[in-house]
């Protein structure tokens, strides 16, 4: 069989061009493909809703442009720019600051993203207090009699380590066992506080009905509901 020899003169360019490619590759992942640095990440509560902060440091050798936050919140999502262009400089780095509304979930998932570089995963546990900070205590009976009126009060007491600005409280029954009209109330409530609601039912009609509740602290709901038997 004949032996084959390449010339070192072909396979010299080659060696080097590979050598290139590797050096390139590897100078790219240390220097471009760094993540965002997030310091002193927070998601504190303030009054109805959260704020999310952070500094974002670029301590690639490049300028980003399109860098953003995208926050997963369970059922949906929201995405925020860190600036108007979405731009850090090398080495440059920011303040973000944002609200964030309240939702039923165990946690918080925070992306911090940039075109070329790795994403940062943050994840922020979320207190049963903050995601239910308003407990609601009904007094009232749950037999009553038609043409009698049934007076009915609510404690709403602020569980959670904030003031609520805007705290509803809303009834609502099957149309045509009751001759009263419902009407959502509102209140303020400080860290610690309680207060009272008042209202009344009349019913004109007997059977077995249902007494629905809702309980809202800006966009998050919470909902009940009572089983009322009415008598002649």
């Amino acid at each position: 069989m004949d032996e084959i020899y390449v010339s070192r003169k072909i396979l010299y360019p080659i060696f080097i061009a590979l050598f290139a490619i590797i050096l390139f590759s590897a100078v790219f992942l240390i220097s471009f493909y760094q993540p965002l640095a997030v310091l002193d990440p927070k998601l504190a509560v303030e009054g109805d809703h959260f704020v999310l902060s952070m500094v974002l440091k670029n301590n690639s050798s490049h300028a980003i442009r399109g860098a953003d936050i995208l926050v997963d919140m369970g059922g949906s999502q929201q995405t925020v720019k860190i600036n108007e262009c979405g731009c850090l400089g090398a080495n440059e780095d920011t303040n973000v600051a944002f609200n964030l509304p309240f939702a039923n979930v165990s946690s918080y998932d925070v992306y911090v993203r940039s075109p070329l570089n790795r994403s940062v995963k943050l994840s922020f546990p979320i207190a049963p207090s903050t995601i239910e900070p308003v407990k609601a205590t009904v007094r009232m009976s749950s037999n009553l009699q038609v043409d009698q009126k049934q007076d009915i009060a609510v404690d709403l007491c602020n569980e959670s380590e904030s003031d609520l600005h805007d705290v509803t409280w809303t009834m609502s029954v099957e149309e045509g066992f009751f001759s009263d009209e419902m009407f959502a109330q509102s209140v303020s409530l400080r860290v610690g506080e309680c207060k009272p609601l008042y209202s009344s039912l009349t019913p004109i009609k007997s059977g077995t009905t249902y007494l629905e509740m809702t309980l809202s602290v800006g966009e998050l709901v919470q909902k009940s509901s009572a089983k009322l038997t009415i008598t002649e």
